[in-house]
């Protein structure tokens, strides 16, 4: 089950970078990085408060689990391709590339 509900997340994730493209130039980048932020905090504090529970059951286990695959939607779509996008408005077109892989690089390591 741990596979498929990983398999899920990361499908999930997935779509959230494709939504990227369509609304970073219609909304901006801040005002996109500020709601998907407003939205991994209020995955996390449902996520949290459903593990804090003294009595779970098996609805506040599967909550939990919605809260990470929606807060994988809302990493994927705010925080994961504007620094991609970014590199082409700063950078001279001939180190575009370096500059995106400069900014993403280090969150490979992680």
């Amino acid at each position: 089950m741990q596979s498929v509900i990983a398999g899920v997340a990361n499908t999930v994730f997935f779509l959230g970078t494709i939504v990227t493209y369509f609304t970073i130039e219609r909304w901006g980048r801040r005002k996109l990085m500020i709601w998907t932020g407003i939205g991994c905090i209020i995955c996390i504090a449902i996520y949290l408060a459903m593990n804090s529970l003294h009595y779970q059951t098996k609805a506040t286990q599967w909550t939990s689990v919605a809260m990470v695959i929606i807060y994988e939607f809302f990493i994927g779509w705010g925080y994961m391709g504007p620094p991609w996008l970014y590199g082409g408005y700063h950078a001279k077109p001939s180190v575009t590339m370096v500059h995106a892989d400069m900014s993403q690089g280090p969150r490979s390591l992680l």
